[in-house]
């Protein structure tokens, strides 16, 4: 990683005109140790552009790798084997009902907030 880091710094300072860093910190990396936290990161990082207010679906985010988990695009880079390993038959839908579970959940919760800080209307979906 330091490697990319430090190539596409250079790429970027050079096509823009800039110096300096171009990522605030280092890479960091962390080990999944239990399969539990393994679906809770890929969930996290499917749900994040949500999450950010970027999308209201996920099908909106064309840099996801969410197409490759429910069977709309193939890639060669990404392999869906490891969290399918831990879903039934159908696969997909029981993917794509563990991801809209959580944004159900997480839409109820930051409904309630808001209502509670005064900001009605809010939709999170």
């Amino acid at each position: 990683m330091k490697h990319i880091h430090a190539h596409y710094a250079n790429y970027f300072n050079h096509k823009y005109h800039f110096t300096g860093h171009v990522f605030e910190s280092r890479y960091g990396a962390e080990l999944l140790t239990t399969v539990e936290y393994e679906l809770e990161v890929n969930k996290y990082i499917h749900l994040n552009p949500i999450r950010a207010n970027m999308v209201q679906d996920l099908k909106d985010y064309k840099w996801s790798s969410y197409f490759d988990y429910i069977n709309l695009n193939h890639s060669s880079i990404v392999s869906t084997d490891r969290i399918f390993s831990l879903f039934s038959e159908p696969k997909t839908e029981h993917y794509k009902r563990f991801l809209h579970v959580k944004v159900q959940q997480e839409s109820k919760y930051l409904n309630a907030k808001k209502e509670e800080e005064g900001v009605h209307g809010y939709k999170y979906i």
